[in-house]
């Protein structure tokens, strides 16, 4: 058994306004947190390096695309970016218990986004999300 999230096993869902929506397709989950953690080393070689973390003041994106959207969940994603709502963001896979959670989150960019051509991806619903890293978090939960 993996430790990790797969997409066969992902059950993918957003919290608005204390209700939860869980979307029937999950097409792709990506997660970023921009933190990063260099180590500074001395030109003349005469130390083990200092810890340097960058990147402090930037959100994480956490974006997913879905499909099979009901019309009225559409309009509810809509309506939170508009009015610049937050939502929870969760992944959880169902083999393993791993989830994914984004807490107060917001949509980076409107949803009304994307191509209109004759491809399968008119189906789909593009949720860019941001969240700071504190509100990112990933938790291991026991489904025996």
């Amino acid at each position: 058994m993996s430790d990790m999230i797969t997409l066969p096993n992902a059950e993918v869902s957003i919290e608005i306004n204390e209700q939860n929506y869980v979307f029937r397709q999950a097409i792709s989950i990506e997660v970023n947190d921009p933190t990063i953690v260099d180590l500074l080393s001395s030109p003349q070689n005469n130390s083990d390096g200092i810890i340097h973390v960058s990147n402090l003041t930037q959100s994480a994106s956490v974006n997913s695309v879905v499909r099979e959207v009901p019309a009225k969940i559409q309009m509810l994603i809509q309506n939170t970016f508009n009015n610049l709502g937050r939502l929870k963001f969760q992944v959880i896979d169902l083999s393993n218990g791993k989830k994914l959670t984004a807490k107060k989150a917001v949509i980076n960019s409107n949803p009304i986004n994307g191509t209109i051509d004759e491809n399968a991806t008119v189906q789909d619903v593009r949720l860019p999300l941001r969240v700071t890293p504190k509100n990112l978090m990933v938790e291991f939960k026991d489904v025996s």
